[in-house]
C-alpha cells in the first residue's frame, strides 16, 4: 500500500514539474530568480520575498517582473455622446471654457432641481425706474442716481424715491453771494452788517477767476479788538432746534497764532460774544492749528475732536444738525465730527467773527454763505 502511495505522489510531482516549466509560465518561490525564456511572460510567486508577495501573478516587462495588478493602462474605450453646454459668452464674447460656472451678483440664486435633474438659477428682473430724463431728454442709464445741490432733498418714502426741491412749505433755503455788497451792509436775505470793537472793517475784494463777490473781515491793530459780519436782527431769526444746514466758503488771510476765528450761530451779537453764552459754531482759537466744532449752552461747552487743519486756503465749512441730539461739522466733505452734549435750544443769528490777540490786523475772507432748514411744519 505504501509503495502505491509513493508512486502516485512521484507521478504528480513529475507532472507538476513538467507543467511549471512550460514556455510562458513559471511557478517559483521568488520570480526574481527565474530567467524568463524569450516567450516567458508570467510567473506565480509562491513565497513573499524581495518586494514580491506570495500568491501574486507577475508579468515580465522585458526587464523586470511587474505586479499584474498594476500593469499598464488598458485601451481607451470609444468616445461618449456629446454633452450639453460647451460655450459660455459674456455679452456675445466667448469666455475660456471651464468645467464650472459660478453665478455671482445681488439677487441671483441657484438651487439643485433633482426632479428635473438640473440646476435652476434665478436672476430677478429690475423693479425700479429704468430711465431718468433731464427736461425731457433721456440720460445715460446707470445703476445709481445721485442727487446733489443745496436745497435738494432725496429720501425713501412710501416705497418710492422722493426728491424735493425747495418745498416752500417745509423748508427754507437762502444764500448770499456778496456780489451786491459795494457798501458792505447787506440786504435780504440775511441782512448782514459790519460791527466791531475798535476800528476794524468789512470791505469788498476785487474778483479773481472763480471768486466773485468776496468780502474781507479785518480787525484793527489793537490787541483783543474784534470785527464781525453778522445778521443785524435784534430778534434772533434761526432756532437751533430746527434741522439746519449751513455752508460757509471762507479762508483765513493770516494763519498765525495771534487770531481767533468763529463762524456759526450765536445767541447774541458777535461784538459782545467772545465766546457767546450759547451757540453752535466752527472755532479756531489763537494758538490753535486746527478747526474745531463747538456746541455751547448756558456758558458750558463741548469742543469736538479736530475737524481739519487750519491754513490760508479756501475751504467749505459745513455746520448742521444731524438729528435731534447731534450736531455735525465737516470741512471740504471730509470726516464729520459730531457733538451730542451742550447743544442749546435757543434762537440765534448767523455770525462771522475775527479777533486779533496782538497789535496787528487779522483778516477772514468770505465768498459764500447759505442756510438750509428742513422739516418745518407750517
Amino acid at each position: 500500500m505504501l509503495k502505491r502511495v509513493l508512486f502516485t505522489l512521484s507521478f504528480l510531482l513529475l507532472a507538476l514539474s513538467v507543467y511549471a516549466q512550460q514556455p510562458g509560465y513559471f511557478v517559483a518561490p521568488d520570480c526574481g530568480l527565474v530567467t524568463p525564456a524569450a516567450n516567458a511572460t508570467a510567473c506565480l510567486q509562491t513565497a513573499t520575498a524581495n518586494g514580491r508577495t506570495a500568491g501574486k501573478l507577475y508579468i515580465w516587462s522585458g526587464a523586470t517582473w511587474l505586479d499584474a495588478g498594476t500593469g499598464p493602462t488598458g485601451p481607451i474605450g470609444p468616445t461618449g455622446p456629446a454633452g450639453g453646454l460647451t460655450t459660455v459668452k459674456d455679452e456675445g464674447s466667448s469666455l475660456t471654457q471651464r468645467d464650472t460656472i459660478n453665478f455671482t451678483g445681488a439677487g441671483i440664486t441657484c438651487v439643485d432641481n433633482a426632479g428635473a435633474t438640473r440646476t435652476d438659477c434665478t436672476i430677478p428682473g429690475g423693479t425700479g425706474y429704468t430711465e431718468v430724463d433731464d427736461e425731457g431728454s433721456a440720460l445715460t442709464t446707470r445703476s445709481a442716481l445721485n442727487v446733489v445741490g443745496r436745497g435738494i432733498i432725496a429720501d425713501d418714502s412710501g416705497a418710492k424715491t422722493r426728491i424735493r426741491v425747495e418745498d416752500p412749505t417745509t423748508m427754507i433755503f437762502v444764500k448770499d453771494e456778496f456780489l451786491a455788497h459795494l457798501f458792505v451792509n447787506s440786504g435780504p436775505p440775511f441782512n448782514f452788517a459790519s460791527a466791531g470793537l475798535g476800528s476794524g472793517s468789512v470791505t469788498p475784494q476785487a474778483a479773481v477767476a472763480g471768486r466773485n463777490g468776496v468780502l474781507r473781515i479785518s480787525t484793527d491793530t489793537v490787541a483783543n479788538d474784534i470785527e464781525v459780519f453778522e445778521q443785524t436782527a435784534t430778534v434772533m431769526p434761526i432756532h437751533t432746534s430746527d434741522t439746519f444746514d449751513i455752508l460757509f466758503i471762507a479762508k483765513r488771510v493770516q494763519d498765525d497764532a495771534n487770531a481767533t476765528t468763529r463762524m456759526g450761530l450765536f445767541n447774541a451779537g458777535g461784538t459782545t460774544s467772545d465766546p457767546p453764552t450759547s451757540g453752535i459754531y466752527f472755532e479756531r482759537l489763537a494758538g490753535d492749528t486746527q478747526w474745531f466744532c463747538v456746541s455751547r449752552s448756558a456758558s458750558t461747552q463741548t469742543r469736538s475732536t479736530a475737524v481739519a487743519s487750519s491754513d490760508t486756503n479756501w475751504h467749505r465749512f459745513r455746520l448742521r444738525r444731524v438729528d435731534g441730539s447731534t450736531i455735525g461739522c465737516s470741512i471740504d466733505g471730509g470726516t464729520e465730527q459730531t457733538n451730542t452734549t451742550n447743544i442749546p435750544s435757543v434762537a440765534t443769528k448767523m455770525v462771522m467773527q475775527e479777533k486779533t490777540t496782538a497789535a496787528a490786523a487779522k483778516s477772514l475772507d468770505i465768498d459764500y454763505v447759505d442756510l438750509l432748514i428742513t422739516g418745518l411744519t407750517r
